[in-house]
């Protein structure tokens, strides 16, 4: 039989009936029941049996758990730190590498440039040359052709002075006087012309 204390009332409890009966309010107890020595030493080894219980097929297990868990949170968190690591190495080394072809492309261009200023030259040079050789060639045509007018010119004189000769002396001249006379005549005007 299992007895229970309130300051309300007091229930005896036996065979599933309840009794209960009200005492006035501010009245004491007539007794106290501390329980059975017999119930609180079998309610101990209840608790201990049921820790060693927990200990080996709850807490171990649990605690097992929780230090795989521990164990692979530190695992994840190393192998989080390594790919950090190699991301900022692979960072690295990709903006070397970027900066790399940064210097390759400013050199291209610095050599494209200098190419091209070098072609630049050449081809101004090869066009004063061009410009050169033409105004030359145009002094000497030139040339030729003031030579073969001048030519024509003494030819047409001497022709013309062989024929006034003619009319002059009213008599025809022979071959050899005609070509004296032209020498003479060629040689008088390219004095005056060398004078001029």
């Amino acid at each position: 039989m299992f007895r229970l204390m309130t300051s309300a009332a007091i229930a005896t409890v036996g065979d599933g009936v309840a009794l209960t009966s009200a005492e006035p309010a501010g009245v004491a107890f007539a007794e106290y029941y501390p329980g059975d020595l017999g119930q609180a030493i079998v309610a101990v080894a209840t608790f201990g049996i049921l820790l060693l219980v927990l200990r080996k097929w709850a807490w171990r297990p649990i605690i097992a758990q929780l230090r795989r868990r521990e164990e692979d949170i530190a695992g994840a968190l190393d192998r989080a730190q390594r790919r950090e690591k190699e991301a900022d190495e692979i960072l690295r080394h990709y903006q070397a590498r970027l900066a790399q072809a940064e210097k390759e492309a400013e050199a291209l261009i610095s050599e494209s440039r200098a190419q091209a200023e070098q072609l630049r030259g050449e081809t101004l040079k090869a066009a004063r040359e061009k410009a050169r050789e033409g105004a030359d060639q145009a002094l000497r045509d030139l040339e030729k052709a003031k030579q073969r007018a001048f030519y024509e010119l003494r030819q047409a004189t001497a022709e013309m002075a062989s024929d006034i000769a003619q009319s002059v002396l009213r008599k025809d001249l022979s071959e050899a006087d005609q070509q004296r006379l032209l020498d003479r005549s060629l040689s008088e005007i390219a004095k005056k012309a060398a004078e001029e």
